[in-house]
């Protein structure tokens, strides 16, 4: 079990760090208005939920028991 969240949290970790890497690359290519881009990320951050949970699913039905 043990093994299962220590996993689960290197995913969610090195999905904030693509995430907040993705945030800064956009900004200084494009300089975008922060505004604007406030306003998407506030629209997008419940995929931060849902797609390591979708993973996990994923993971524990495919497991080998």
């Amino acid at each position: 079990m043990t093994g299962i969240t220590k996993k689960k949290s290197e995913l969610l970790k090195g999905i904030i760090l693509i995430v907040i890497g993705t945030v800064f690359l956009i900004n200084t290519l494009f300089d975008v208005d922060l505004e604007i881009f406030w306003k998407i990320v506030v629209r997008a951050w419940p995929l931060a939920i849902i797609v390591p949970g979708v993973f996990h699913v994923l993971g524990a039905y495919t497991k080998k028991e």
